[in-house]
């Protein structure tokens, strides 16, 4: 069986974050990743979700501006 790496499930779960919107809960990351892997994983994932949120608003502002 495959295994994914936490580093490929944190990016995973940051980008299942951004589609779920603030707000995501435990149980919609349920649909998609293991209790484990929440447990272990979702606080980097958080924090990762917010840097690719601020990543993305600030081309979105640069687009704009240029």
């Amino acid at each position: 069986m495959h295994q994914k790496s936490d580093t490929t499930l944190i990016n995973d779960m940051a980008d299942a974050m951004l589609r779920y919107g603030e707000g995501c809960t435990r149980d919609q990351l349920a649909m998609h990743f293991t209790q484990d892997e929440i447990d272990r994983l979702s606080e980097r994932a958080r924090a990762h979700a917010n840097e690719k949120a601020v990543i993305q608003r600030r081309a979105r502002v640069a687009a704009r501006a240029a």
